[in-house]
């Protein structure tokens, strides 16, 4: 299974290099005369959730054009697991996902994996850059998607829905107008009365790397 997400999450990382490419081309020539010359690809960030946060890892790994990128529970597979990440990167862990690192958890996650957390380890310690671990108590693995909103009482867990999905939404717009347009974030730089369940990791967040 491992190695067939390594392969999968490739394939991944490659479309999104392939959308760059096709945008960069319409930036220089469109011919519907939509894009030609609007597009501002020194600043193009990457993220997703699951899957797709795995797909962002690893599309930093293995294109620089992508210039920040934020993962909401993905996974680690492929390069970017025995490389060192060279852009600004933000991680987001549910809080019922990680009680599967404890080492006295007695269940795991259905999303854990024996290589998660040494995958996890290695891309957060070896970055060349600033790197941002946030865990949200209360969260489970789909509590990154709108989930909340189609059903309250299942799936917002001890908050309202709207509180649910304005945690994802404001961490992650925080970390792009920080590295994309270079505007201070306030969410960035510590705990928060907004959003108490939120909580930096201070062994895998590092800024003023080199």
């Amino acid at each position: 299974m491992y190695q067939y997400n390594v392969q999968g999450v490739g394939i991944r990382a490659a479309d999104a290099s392939f959308v760059l490419d096709t945008l960069t081309q319409w930036n220089k020539h469109d011919p519907n005369q939509l894009l030609e010359g609007k597009l501002d690809l020194d600043r193009v960030g990457i993220f997703g959730h699951s899957y797709g946060g795995a797909t962002t890892a690893e599309a930093l790994a293995q294109d620089d054009r992508f210039k920040a990128g934020l993962s909401l529970e993905g996974g680690f597979w492929g390069t970017v697991s025995t490389t060192a990440m060279k852009q600004p990167f933000m991680y987001i862990m549910s809080g019922e996902t990680a009680k599967s690192f404890t080492p006295d958890a007695t269940e795991k996650d259905n999303v854990f994996y024996p290589e998660f957390e040494p995958d996890l380890d290695h891309v957060m310690t070896h970055s060349l850059n600033d790197t941002y671990y946030l865990t949200v108590d209360g969260f489970f693995h789909q509590s990154f998607t709108d989930i909340s909103l189609i059903s309250p009482r299942m799936f917002a867990r001890g908050m309202t829905p709207e509180h649910n999905v304005d945690i994802t939404r404001s961490y992650t717009l925080a970390f792009f107008d920080r590295y994309l347009k270079g505007e201070q974030q306030v969410l960035l730089e510590g705990p928060s009365d907004r959003f108490p369940e939120a909580a930096y990791d201070t062994e895998y967040t590092s800024i003023g790397n080199k």
